[in-house]
């Protein structure tokens, strides 16, 4: 099963909870009912995954700091929220060779 990237709230599917009737029939629905749980694991890992995923690209592509730290401009659409200058002049754009105000 995978590890969800800190921050990353792992959800549950909800379980399903079919009333299988005995009888000859009754076995069948139970391993289509594993079948189907087993399929349900396995697309919630699958979610975790790529929330995973999403969350790392959302910290490479988000950045702060103070203007003095920020990185220097090689990521293209990265963006730069400068934590020490005033308001209307806090966010920066990498065009991927230099960093853009607004």
């Amino acid at each position: 099963m995978a590890t969800p990237a800190a921050g990353v709230t792992r959800r549950r599917l909800p379980r399903l909870d079919l009333a299988l009737e005995p009888g000859p029939g009754g076995e069948a629905m139970r391993r289509n009912q594993q079948k189907l749980e087993a399929a349900i694991r396995r697309l919630e890992d699958q979610l975790v995954f790529l929330e995973d995923k999403l969350a790392r690209r959302m910290n490479e592509m988000l950045v702060s700091g103070t203007l003095a730290n920020r990185p220097a401009a090689a990521i293209q659409d990265r963006i730069y929220f400068a934590t020490d200058q005033a308001p209307g002049s806090r966010f920066y754009y990498d065009s991927g060779t230099a960093w853009l105000a607004p």
